[in-house]
């Protein structure tokens, strides 16, 4: 895994509290070391994005043992997720926002909330980030604070139950 508080690191602390097992945290300075030290096998196991693990997966050189998304991903729905696998409620995604400063209109963000909307629904930007193995999960501004409560919620839970330092 990578880094303390990295969100390898966390998707891992967080499945040690949802199975009630304890792994040795290996800490790395990125992903590929990881992924390296995995097929080579001095690791057992990695918390890795879909995007860099499919085709790894799909080569052979790497067994995905499930997807850590609430639901199956789209391009590969023949990869259970961890959930289905006996923790429900089990979720680690990555994620990016758009967000404005404090006091911005409501108006104007509003505006750009639907403007920004309407572009992922270009099919042309659909089968760009499809590519990328990206996934657009829309909503309104009040859905994206809730998302972001949720995820602070969790992470903090997992943080706190594990005594993950901050650094």
């Amino acid at each position: 895994m990578p880094r303390v508080g990295s969100t390898a690191h966390l998707s891992a602390s967080q499945l040690e509290l949802a199975a009630g097992i304890k792994m040795v945290h290996v800490p790395y300075r990125g992903a590929q070391p990881a992924l390296t030290d995995l097929m080579g096998g001095q690791v057992d196991m990695f918390f890795d994005t879909i995007a860099t693990s499919l085709p790894l997966h799909r080569g052979g050189k790497i067994k995905i043992l499930g997807i850590a998304s609430a639901e199956r991903f789209a391009a590969a729905t023949d990869l259970p997720t961890i959930a289905e696998q006996g923790y429900p409620g089990f979720r680690s995604v990555t994620w990016f926002g758009l967000v404005a400063p404090p006091g911005t209109p409501a108006a104007i963000a509003d505006k750009i909330n639907r403007d920004v909307s309407a572009g992922f629904e270009k099919a042309d930007v659909k089968a760009r980030l499809g590519n990328l193995m990206l996934e657009v999960i829309g909503g309104t501004r009040a859905d994206g604070v809730k998302f972001i409560g949720d995820e602070a919620a969790l992470w903090g839970r997992v943080i706190k139950d594990n005594n993950i330092p901050m650094r």
